[in-house]
């Protein structure tokens, strides 16, 4: 997949998971395997973070607003 490509897939996987859905239903419904459980829960674990710690608690009047807050949230991520 192109870089763009797999942007896309992301920010719609995070998307789906903010709507309430599983990983494991967005897995299958976007066709993408994990390799295995553990990495799975730990997904789930990081979804669950940025819901709670980023998604519920702010109010974003636009798609590139709510992208530019999880980009942000993902660099603050990584810097830890």
């Amino acid at each position: 997949r192109s870089t763009a490509q797999a942007l896309a897939l992301r920010s719609r996987i995070v998307l789906e998971c903010a709507e309430g859905h599983s990983i494991m239903e967005v897995s299958r419904r976007l066709k993408v395997a994990p390799t295995s459980s553990s990495w799975l829960n730990l997904v789930e674990r990081w979804f669950g973070e940025l819901t709670q710690k980023k998604l519920k608690r702010g109010v974003h009047r636009s798609v590139q607003a709510l992208e530019r807050d999880i980009r942000n949230w993902l660099a603050d991520w990584n810097e830890a």
